[in-house]
């Protein structure tokens, strides 16, 4: 098993989900995290695509390097934060 889907229905701007799973026999821990980053201050007006992909580059080479990333989730609509899908490397 190298994947698992599971649907967050309501999953807010700024918040973070852990989810952990443990498979019984093999007793491996497979854990996942869902968080929420700001594009742009809400004062501020929304950046544009460029800056946007900029930004998340960014995001990503900053984050914990233990995570891996696996899936950047779509936003809601008009919301200034995409939520990116990470799984635990070790």
């Amino acid at each position: 098993m190298k994947e698992v889907c599971l649907p967050f229905t309501d999953l807010k701007d700024n918040e973070i989900a852990e989810v952990e799973i443990r498979i019984s026999e093999r007793k491996r821990v497979l854990k996942y995290r869902i968080e929420s980053f700001a594009l742009a201050p809400p004062e501020k007006k929304k950046p544009g695509t460029n800056e946007k992909i900029n930004l998340l580059r960014e995001m990503i080479k900053a984050y914990d390097p233990d995570w891996e990333l696996i899936q950047i989730l779509d936003s809601n609509e008009g919301s200034n934060y995409v939520q990116l899908l990470y799984r635990y490397k070790k």
